[in-house]
């Protein structure tokens, strides 16, 4: 999980360094409410806990856990936004 979201931010980057927004997927709908999570325990006090949120794939919401990350400034969470074409999840990010 972790290295597939690795992968998709390398991506994202790449597209914005050479001047290509990424393509989003756009929901019908809005997401479902978000899930109840109960964190697991933190692996040292420099994590911060990123909550999980819905993500549209395959024409279907699907829940995708939170995570311990290691703080890196303030988490500023994702939100979802509604757009002409339908619900896209903006993904939260660092404030240094």
């Amino acid at each position: 999980m972790v290295a597939r979201a690795y992968g998709l931010l390398v991506l994202m980057a790449l597209g914005f360094c050479l001047g290509v927004a990424p393509a989003l997927a756009q929901a019908p709908t809005p997401p479902p409410a978000p899930q109840v999570e109960k964190p697991p325990p933190s692996p040292g006090p420099q994590f911060v806990w990123i909550a999980g949120h819905w993500a549209w794939q395959e024409g279907r919401w699907v829940w995708v856990p939170g995570q311990w990350v290691q703080a890196q400034g303030q988490w500023i969470p994702g939100r979802y936004q509604q757009t002409p074409r339908g619900w896209i999840f903006v993904e939260g990010r660092w404030k240094k």
